[in-house]
This record gives structure tokens, C-alpha cells and sequence, in this order.
């Protein structure tokens, strides 16, 4: 609980000092498609969208990817490495896509 907290105020003092990098108002006659960017949660996708045919990029990825963090609790409890490397690589796919396409 005192992780939790420490790691709340520390977000708190991030997002009180940091200002968010948002633009002026959206305006929908000048704003080619390229520059439009998701949220910081669906911006992998968004760049995989970009490289990839949709039925892919946007259904069979993601839902592959929810499977196997479904699957993780029936892993038997010997095989806490695969367990660990299923969480872990499903999370650093999900960090890299993410800086990916906010950078891009």
C-alpha cells in the first residue's frame, strides 16, 4: 500500500510539473489523417494499422495477444519461468508499440 501511494504522489508531482503535449483545437478541414494519433492505450495498434492489413493488425493480434494472457493462470505452477516470460514479453511487445508509435 505504501508503494502504492509513493508511486500515486510521484505521478501527481509528474503530471502537476510536466504539461501535456496537446495541440490547439481539432480542426477536421486541415488535418491530414497521418497526424492523427489514438490514445496512449490503442497507439500500438494504430501502428500496426499503418503496416499491417486490419483484419490482422486490429483483430487477430490483439486477440492472439489476449489469449495468451488469458492462458497465464493455467499454466501449472512448476513452470513459473514460462509464466514470467509470458507476462513479461506480452508486456514489453505492448511498451514498444506503444513508444513506437507515439514517436513516429
Amino acid at each position: 500500500m505504501l508503494a502504492a501511494l509513493a508511486g500515486l504522489a510521484i505521478l501527481c508531482v509528474v503530471a502537476a510539473a510536466i504539461d501535456a503535449p496537446t495541440g490547439g483545437p481539432a480542426d477536421p478541414s486541415g488535418l491530414p489523417a497521418e497526424n492523427v494519433k489514438a490514445p496512449w492505450i490503442f497507439v500500438g495498434i494504430q501502428q500496426m494499422l499503418r503496416h499491417l492489413p486490419a483484419i490482422v493488425a486490429g483483430v487477430l493480434i490483439p486477440l492472439i495477444a489476449l489469449l495468451i494472457i488469458a492462458f497465464i493462470p493455467f499454466v501449472s505452477d512448476s513452470a513459473t519461468r514460462l509464466r514470467a516470460a509470458i507476462f513479461f514479453g506480452s508486456s514489453i511487445a505492448a511498451l514498444v508499440l506503444t513508444v513506437w508509435g507515439y514517436f513516429s
